[in-house]
């Protein structure tokens, strides 16, 4: 009787951790699906963490940048910085746009200023920007 309890446990963990790897691959996997998309970015980093603050949205948002409404796209993509000269977003390369300088306060200050983004964040950004800043 004992070894036909101890197979019934045995079994079940068994069961339950297979199950249990399963729900986290898929969890992780809806987390990172459209991550790269302006859209996307919009959403989770603008919205949140640019324009909610009050920095970026208003009558006089910070730098002449606003990133609320239906411009923001045009706000970025190919539109010079007015404290560097490098575009704020150049296409197809992150690592010479301004917006990722600032995001990881490369030589400039860091935005936001309450503290860095997490890394995933940026990294969705610099993708995006990578694979061409498509506006979807």
């Amino acid at each position: 009787m004992k070894l036909i309890i101890l197979l019934f446990v045995l079994l079940s963990m068994i069961i339950i951790s297979s199950c249990t790897d399963k729900i986290v691959s898929e969890c992780d996997e809806d987390l990172t699906t459209g991550a790269s998309t302006f859209s996307s970015i919009q959403a989770e980093i603008f919205d949140k963490h640019c324009a909610t603050s009050g920095c970026h949205a208003g009558n006089q948002p910070a730098g002449a940048l606003l990133l609320t409404g239906d411009n923001v796209y045009n706000n970025l993509v190919g539109k010079s910085s007015n404290q560097v000269s490098m575009n704020l977003v150049e296409p197809g390369d992150s690592k010479n746009s301004y917006l990722i300088k600032k995001l990881l306060g490369e030589g400039t200050s860091l935005m936001p200023p309450l503290g860095k983004l997490p890394d995933d964040y940026i990294n969705n950004v610099s993708e995006w920007i990578d694979n061409g800043a498509n506006n979807d």
